[in-house]
Formats: structure tokens, C-alpha cells, sequence
């Protein structure tokens, strides 16, 4: 999965929530002072659960940028949020759950394998010591 994409797709949902939150607590304050009562609670829980269900999607597609097996959860959730009309964030979603991984991620995975490849030769070789292997290794691995 590719994380940009999923983050991206997290900035909608969050953007989508906030904004629901404040419309919710709008149209919540114009049934109470015109006394609709009956819908007032009605609409307040249904309010309250799609506003909890947005906040799940952004909790799961944080979780699924690094574990690739969610990746038909982000799906299924990105195609909830399309339909409940948040097209940017459902799409972006899709895209995040089925383009490849960040090709960045990868390349500094493969520098960084590369490069303890490289120290491990150099000090079988005996061109370092075991000392400035293990300095080197550590420096290496803290640029992670």
C-alpha cells in the first residue's frame, strides 16, 4: 500500500469530520430552538454514529499504512465513504490500498541494506577494525 496516499485519504476524513461535527451541532441547535424535539434525539444519534464511523476510518487507515494484509479492510472503507458522499477520501483510499508501496521507502530500505552489505565486507576483508564496525553500524542503523 502506499502511505502517501492513505495519509492523503486521512486529511479528507479528518477535514470531512470536522466539518460534519460543526454542521451537526448546527443543525442539533436549530431543532432545539424550534422545538423538534422527536427529531432532535433521533438525529443526534444518527449524527453521532456517522461522525464515529469517520473517526474509525481514520484510526484503520492510519493502522493499514503498515500492515499490508489490511488492505481489502481500506477498500471496504474507502467505498463506505464514497458512498456517504466523501468522494476525495474514498478515492484516495482506494488508490493508497492498491497502488505500490512508497518507491522512497524502498529505495532508502535498499541503501541502507546495501550499505551494512558493504560494512560487513569491509570488516570480513579486515580493512576495519571491530571497533569502528560496530560505530559504523550504529550510525547506519540511527539514520533509520
Amino acid at each position: 500500500m502506499n502511505k502517501t496516499y492513505l495519509t492523503v485519504a486521512q486529511v479528507f476524513v479528518a477535514i470531512y469530520t470536522v466539518v460534519l461535527s460543526i454542521s451537526s451541532f448546527i443543525v442539533l441547535f436549530v431543532l432545539m430552538i424550534y422545538g423538534a424535539m422527536s427529531l432532535h434525539g433521533l438525529t443526534a444519534i444518527f449524527l453521532m454514529a456517522f461522525i464515529a464511523v469517520n473517526i474509525v476510518i481514520f484510526i484503520r487507515f492510519g493502522l493499514a499504512k503498515d500492515k499490508p494484509m489490511m488492505k481489502n479492510e481500506v477498500i471496504i472503507w474507502s467505498v463506505l465513504l464514497i458512498m456517504s458522499s466523501n468522494l476525495l477520501g474514498g478515492i484516495f483510499g482506494i488508490i493508497g490500498a492498491v497502488s505500490a508501496v512508497d518507491k522512497q521507502a524502498s529505495l532508502t530500505h535498499q541503501s541502507i541494506e546495501s550499505k551494512l552489505k558493504s560494512l560487513d565486507d569491509l570488516y570480513d576483508q579486515g580493512l576495519i577494525s571491530q571497533e569502528e564496525y560496530k560505530s559504523r553500524r550504529m550510525r547506519i542503523l540511527d539514520g533509520l
